[in-house]
């Protein structure tokens, strides 16, 4: 080593140098090793038990919030879809909330696996006691027990206790209202099908060959009109249901509570059956205003070999407008309609029945 004060090279085994005397400086001390806690073995091993634990946790938790949906629903869809996802994601988001505050108070980090089955854990125990207390809120009136209860009412009217729908008081009520609501689609039905065959040119060039054809197709537009307004209302059927509580042994205040549970569906049933009879009034209006035209102008136009020849491209315009409206508003009443009919069946499925079956029961 050289001294920093002559540049002599100091021999081995001298402190100070012996050239000029100059004191030479100590070496530093090597640094002192951290004392950190190396990560232990069984900590590294506990994640993948970990992580195991988290996916059996969530599929617990994606378990119950399927069998609530179930339960509340009927069904899981397209259409409900969102709302499912929305309810899980909320319940997670909350289960998160509790177990950050928790670590917080508690003042300690878990490892990302370990946070994540906290979190599973906790909303696996929210979902289940929100199941339990909906279960419990409704143990009579829930989806599923309600299907079985109309379908003991419908298919075994006169046979209390034969299936697990419960038999109460009410059941003479509800069979009454379900009756009357029967009976009028099956007369609406009929009445409709006997003017099938009148209309069943409806919108060909043959129905406006002549006169009479157009005035055939009017006078059976103007029966169907009819037809649809007389069944539009179902105010009436509903009101009659104080009527059918008049003969059940209950309190006045059990049959008002009775009735509020029941009234808070009307308002949603009748919207929606409103709606199906405007665009069934809007199509037949429609076809009517259409058939209407083409009498009052049979002069501008001719019949021939199945085509329908206008002399004036203004009046075939007009008509062509007129026709394309009336089948878009048809189309439109038909695709309500069918679809009315399929959420009707998949109630009846939920229930465990078939029309068949609600047409045997009602005639009982």
């Amino acid at each position: 080593m050289n001294c920093q004060q002559c540049a002599k090279v100091i021999p081995d085994g001298f402190i100070d140098c012996p050239w000029c005397g100059t004191a030479r400086k100590a070496t530093s001390a090597p640094p002192t090793p951290s004392l950190g806690r190396a990560p232990s073995a069984s900590t590294s091993n506990s994640h993948p038990l970990q992580w195991i634990g988290f996916l059996a946790s969530f599929s617990i938790f994606c378990f119950l919030q399927y069998v609530e949906k179930l339960r509340t629903d009927g069904e899981l869809t397209l259409a409900n879809s969102a709302e499912f996802l929305g309810r899980c994601a909320g319940t997670f988001v909350l289960a998160s909330i509790f177990v950050f505050l928790y670590d917080k108070i508690r003042r300690r980090a878990p490892s990302t696996p370990g946070r994540f089955l906290g979190i599973s854990s906790v909303a696996c125990l929210l979902s289940f006691l929100a199941f339990l207390n909906s279960a419990n809120s409704s143990p009579f009136w829930s989806k599923r027990s309600s299907g079985a209860y109309l379908q003991q009412l419908i298919k075994n009217p006169g046979a209390p206790g034969v299936s697990r729908a419960p038999h109460t008081k009410w059941d003479p009520a509800a069979r009454a209202f379900f009756s009357d609501l029967i009976a009028q689609n099956r007369e609406y039905i009929t009445e409709v099908s006997k003017l099938d065959l009148a209309l069943q040119p409806l919108y060909t060039p043959a129905s406006f060959r002549d006169g009479q054809s157009i005035q055939a197709i009017i006078d059976a537009l103007g029966q169907r009109l009819i037809v649809a307004e007389k069944y539009s209302q179902l105010e009436l059927i509903f009101a009659k249901m104080p009527e059918h509580l008049a003969t059940i042994d209950a309190t006045d205040q059990e049959k008002l509570e009775f009735l509020e549970g029941f009234n808070k569906g009307v308002p949603k049933a009748v919207a929606a059956h409103k709606s199906l009879c405007a665009l069934e009034n809007n199509w037949l209006n429609a076809s009517i205003d259409l058939y209407k035209y083409a009498l009052a102008h049979r002069t501008t136009f001719a019949y021939d070999s199945g085509n329908i020849l206008f002399k004036r491209a203004a009046d075939s315009a007009v008509f062509g407008g007129k026709l394309n409206k009336s089948r878009e508003l048809y189309s439109q009443f038909l695709k309500a309609y069918t679809a009315s009919r399929r959420a009707q069946d998949a109630a009846l499925a939920q229930m465990g029945l078939q029309r068949s079956d609600i047409t045997l029961g009602n005639s009982k």
